[in-house]
């Protein structure tokens, strides 16, 4: 049985930092590389993630309150 201190937290902590960090990095260089071939076309890629993510997010949503009135 493990028992969770601050290291624990605090390490949790900052795999999330470096993993936004990362990610920001990382849409930044594509963002770019669009732009540079697609124009202003390549803004469609994150809004396209951004509504798909919203879509599945509010199913699951909606199929839990369902679940749970059950």
């Amino acid at each position: 049985r493990r028992i969770t201190t601050d290291y624990d937290e605090e390490s949790r902590a900052n795999k999330m930092r470096v993993g936004l960090i990362t990610s920001f990095i990382l849409g930044s260089v594509l963002g770019a590389y669009l732009f540079s071939h697609i124009g202003y076309r390549g803004f469609f890629v994150p809004a396209l993630l951004s509504g798909g993510l919203f879509v599945v997010t509010l199913y699951f949503r909606i199929s839990r309150k369902t679940e749970n009135a059950s």
